[in-house]
């Protein structure tokens, strides 16, 4: 044994000695709990996801069985399209997930649930701000964002593409009651052009790397008339005729 180093068991004998039983129980906010124990395991009330679903992180394909010029998550997408059942994709990436790949999923996977990182990978935890205003949210969730606040349960993706997919990528959704939602993924700022939208009232929001923000005023289009946004930077910015 090196000089100088504890032995397994004396070093478990130290820990051991310094260690005292939580005895006593006190309730706190959430936001003040960092390094408390739990006092009692915690249950969900749901079952997550809440469909039947297979419990592995991961499959191995291989590229011999791939259909020519597929990827893999458009060949989950095209075998579960065959065979009549839904896709969900679990991406707890303990916070290495994207905007980028949430629209992979999505369109190529063609997913029709889609969960993102915890609660604690979304947020920053800035103390210099009031207890209400202690969680920050970091740009990855802003950019999710701007799916999840406008891309309600009972949408459908519909066809959307783009004419230069390294500048910007784009997935279309259809509501129930005609309510269309565009969310554009953008690899720098400029204006994006918006063509095929049905007549109506549009309104704007985005999220970039300086931030988020919506433009109040709401877009009026014509039919036959493109919808025609300035992005103020690198991001996401999402078009939806719901009322916001």
């Amino acid at each position: 044994m090196n000089q100088g180093l504890l032995s397994v068991d004396a070093a478990l004998e130290q820990l051991l000695a310094g260690a005292r039983p939580v005895a006593d129980i006190e309730e706190v906010p959430t936001l003040e709990a960092t390094n408390r124990v739990l006092a009692r395991a915690q249950r969900s009330t749901m079952d997550v996801p809440p469909m039947d679903n297979s419990a592995m992180d991961g499959y191995a394909v291989r590229a011999a069985d791939l259909r020519e010029g597929r990827t893999v998550l458009e060949e989950i997408g095209a075998e579960a399209a065959r065979l009549g059942i839904d896709t969900f994709m679990a991406g707890l990436w303990a916070g290495g997930a994207s905007a980028d790949v949430l629209y992979s999923d999505l369109v190529r996977g063609n997913v029709a649930a889609w969960q993102g990182d915890t609660v604690w990978t979304h947020h920053e935890v800035d103390p210099a701000l009031p207890k209400a205003d202690k969680l920050v949210l970091k740009q990855n969730a802003r950019y999710f964002r701007q799916y999840t606040d406008h891309v309600h349960p009972g949408d459908v993706r519909i066809g959307a593409d783009s004419s230069n997919r390294r500048l910007a990528v784009a997935a279309a959704f259809l509501g129930p009651d005609g309510e269309v939602t565009v969310v554009i993924d953008a690899a720098r700022e400029g204006q994006v052009e918006i063509p095929g939208l049905p007549a109506g009232t549009y309104y704007v929001s985005y999220a970039v790397e300086a931030g988020s923000g919506r433009i109040e005023q709401p877009f009026a289009v014509v039919e036959g008339t493109p919808l025609i946004v300035e992005m103020p930077g690198k991001g996401v910015v999402t078009v939806t005729s719901r009322d916001q």
